[in-house]
């Protein structure tokens, strides 16, 4: 008798469950608007402060370039006594040989170049 009260063919509606969508997608895209917006306003308000300030940062930089540019050309162009002392060096590798070698090169001048930039 309980057979009796169950029909055949008629299909049970399935309870879905409610879907839970993560906050967390949305709430790191929120963040990262925030992040960009406030870099934004970083960029726009130096922008206006050297503006206020009258720094002309474009100009001062290109002379500085040109004459680290001149001072590097001028550099490159003179010859090198180190250089040409360590191709004047002895192929030899006996200890007196070595000894010879490096007591004739000059080792001063080595932070000169560097000091003339």
């Amino acid at each position: 008798m309980e057979n009796e009260n169950i029909k055949t063919g008629e299909s049970l509606p399935i309870p879905t469950p409610k879907e839970n969508r993560p906050m967390g997608a949305l709430i790191g895209a929120i963040i990262i608007i925030f992040i960009l917006v406030l870099g934004g306003i970083y960029l726009w308000s130096t922008k206006i402060q050297t503006k206020i300030m009258g720094i002309t940062t474009d100009d001062q930089t290109t002379e500085q370039t040109a004459s680290n540019l001149a001072k590097l050309e001028q550099t490159a162009n003179t010859p090198d006594i180190v250089i040409d002392q360590i191709a004047s060096q002895s192929p030899s590798d006996t200890t007196a040989s070595i000894e010879a070698d490096l007591n004739a090169t000059d080792l001063n001048s080595l932070d000169k170049e560097l000091q003339s930039i």
